[in-house]
C-alpha cells in the first residue's frame, strides 16, 4: 500500500508540474503575441502551433490532476440524500463504474485517433500525434483512478468500516 501511495504522490507531482508548465508557457507566448501586435518586432507565425499543443496538454493533464484529487465538479444531491450507507456505497460504486466505462471508451477511441494521425504541423513539421496522444494517455490515468474509486467503494461493504465517506465528491 505504501508503494501505491508513493506512486500516487509522484503521479500527482508530475501532473501538476506538466499542467503548470504548460500554463506558464501559454501565458508567456500569448503575452508575447499581444505585445508583438502592439509593437510588431518579429513574425510569430509559429506561435499558433505551440499554443494549440500547449493548450491540449494543459487541458488533459490538468483534467487528470483534478480527477486524481477528486476535485472535479459533480452533482451529488442524490448521493448525499440517501440515508442508507449501503445504498450510498452501491451508488458510488455504480457511478465509478459508469465513469470507468465512459473514460475507457473515450481512451480507446482517442487512441485510434492518435494512431491514425498522419499529418504534421505546418511550421515545425511535428506529427499531430503529439497533439492527440495526450488524450489516451491522460484518459488511461483517469481510468486507473476510477479503478481506485471502484475498489474503495467495494471495500466499504466489508465489516469494520466505521466511517462514512463519499467516493464521487470528496
Amino acid at each position: 500500500m505504501a508503494a501505491l501511495q508513493l506512486l500516487d504522490r509522484w503521479v500527482g507531482r508530475v501532473l501538476h508540474a506538466v499542467a503548470g508548465t504548460c500554463f506558464v508557457l501559454l501565458l508567456l507566448i500569448v503575452s508575447l503575441m499581444v505585445l508583438n501586435r502592439l509593437a510588431p518586432v518579429a513574425s510569430l507565425g509559429w506561435t499558433d502551433e505551440i499554443v494549440e499543443l500547449l493548450f491540449a496538454w494543459m487541458v488533459f493533464v490538468g483534467t487528470a490532476a483534478v480527477w486524481r484529487a477528486r476535485a472535479h465538479f459533480c452533482v451529488d444531491a442524490l448521493l448525499v440524500s440517501i440515508a442508507s450507507p449501503g445504498l450510498r456505497h452501491l451508488l458510488a460504486l455504480a457511478i465509478a463504474m459508469a465513469n470507468f466505462g465512459f473514460l475507457a471508451t473515450l481512451a480507446w477511441l482517442s487512441l485510434g485517433l492518435t494512431l491514425d494521425a498522419g499529418e504534421s504541423s505546418p511550421v515545425f513539421a511535428i506529427s499531430k500525434a503529439w497533439w492527440y496522444g495526450v488524450m489516451p494517455a491522460m484518459l488511461t490515468v483517469m481510468c486507473a483512478y476510477c479503478l481506485r474509486d471502484m475498489a474503495t467503494a467495494a471495500l466499504a461493504f466489508f465489516p469494520g468500516k466505521t466511517h462514512d465517506y463519499r467516493i464521487v465528491c470528496d
